[in-house]
């Protein structure tokens, strides 16, 4: 089932802080390296938020710094915010230099969730193995007009047998459109039926290739599949291309369900710093594989949001620079800019401790770290 991280009882939560840490570091590294590229002058590099606690070393003008506060870590680059036009400041760079710098925290995140992927498929990920029982039947599919029924043991798919999530893919997908033979087991007899499973174009929204839902019952073992470097680099690059569409078409629902009725919101909702803690405690019992999943889950959660349109964030201050572009090099007001991203920092702070009071009153009522789940 996988090796267990060793955290005491009851303080598994506490996982989140090597997470995060992490996560806001590589996001960090991203900024500081762009800034040294394009010849913005750092100040001071700091691991952890202030107050700063020492100063560990000083290098070509820069301070690293050990702050208090134990999550991830920050760059001060001169002229961040004065709006200095110092040869070496931030201000003073050309409109595509900022941007360089602005984005390179996201993209280091991304880069960050593929390089995790790509770890996690060459070191093997775990398949758990047992009984494939058949869940729900939607009607009209080809499960039902075969006449497939809940609680149905799916035996074999055509040739190759069915006793993982895994098997029971790489068994359809390799007789998609093609009648096949499914076995299944029902009331301790085997009864076999004819199908043809649907191509991804002719299946509707929801569905699968056989229509059908199926869950293990009673895990009795565990395979390793492990690939070689280029193909987890390939399943690595696949996975967060996946991951980052689904999350951007999540996050679109969820902004124009309340003003577009015709647009469904995702199910669930939105989890804050409480329900991540919660999230990496579950993860960290279950495992590294579940853990490192985790980790490059939220890494690109984490460059999607840095990277939306909005005051205080990476993504507001392209927006600026975007502005300063398409006015021919006439910048926004440095006064008027920073009272944009004030308020958009007061207002991220505010829906910060509203989700996150939501997370805990979840929690005190025993319900999943997960909005919805």
């Amino acid at each position: 089932m996988g090796i267990s991280l060793s955290w005491p009882s009851g303080l598994e939560w506490l996982a989140v802080i090597p997470l995060l840490s992490v996560l806001v570091f590589v996001h960090e590294l991203g900024h500081f390296l762009a800034a040294i590229l394009v010849k913005v002058r750092v100040e001071e590099f700091g691991f952890g938020y202030p107050p700063r606690a020492l100063v560990l070393f000083e290098r070509n003008g820069v301070k690293f710094t050990l702050n208090w506060l134990p999550f991830g870590g920050f760059v001060r680059m001169a002229g961040e915010e004065q709006g200095s036009e110092d040869p070496g400041s931030l201000a003073s760079k050309a409109p595509w230099q900022r941007f360089i710098v602005f984005a390179a925290g996201s993209t280091m995140n991304v880069l960050l969730a593929i390089l995790i992927y790509t770890v996690v498929f060459a070191g093997g990920t775990p398949e758990y193995t047992g009984r494939m029982v058949v869940g729900d039947v939607a009607p009209g599919s080809p499960a039902a007009a075969a006449g497939l029924q809940p609680n149905d043991i799916l035996v074999r798919i055509g040739e190759q047998e069915t006793d993982s999530f895994d098997s029971v893919s790489s068994a359809t997908n390799a007789v998609l459109g093609r009648e096949t033979t499914v076995i299944v087991e029902r009331d301790g007899a085997e009864v076999a039926v004819q199908l043809v499973p649907r191509s991804p174009e002719e299946r509707p929204a929801g569905q699968g290739a056989l229509g059908i839902t199926i869950t293990l019952d009673e895990p009795v073992g565990v395979r390793h599949h492990s690939v070689s470097l280029p193909t987890a680099f390939s399943l690595g690059l696949q996975r967060v291309a996946f991951l980052f569409t689904a999350m951007a078409e999540g996050l679109g629902r969820l902004i124009l369900s309340p003003v577009l009725p015709s647009v469904e919101a995702p199910e669930g909702g939105v989890s804050g710093p409480v329900g991540i803690a919660r999230l990496a405690g579950e993860a960290a019992q279950m495992g590294w594989v579940t853990f490192l999943d985790l980790g490059a889950f939220l890494s690109l959660n984490f460059a999607l949001i840095n990277a939306l349109p909005l005051p205080a964030l990476d993504g507001g201050h392209i927006v600026f620079v975007i502005l300063e572009w398409l006015r021919r090099g006439k910048k926004v007001p440095p006064q008027k800019e920073a009272l944009v991203h004030l308020a958009g920092m007061m207002l991220l702070i505010g829906l910060m401790v509203v989700v996150s009071y939501l997370d805990v009153v979840r929690w005190i009522q025993g319900g999943s770290a997960i909005p919805g789940g």
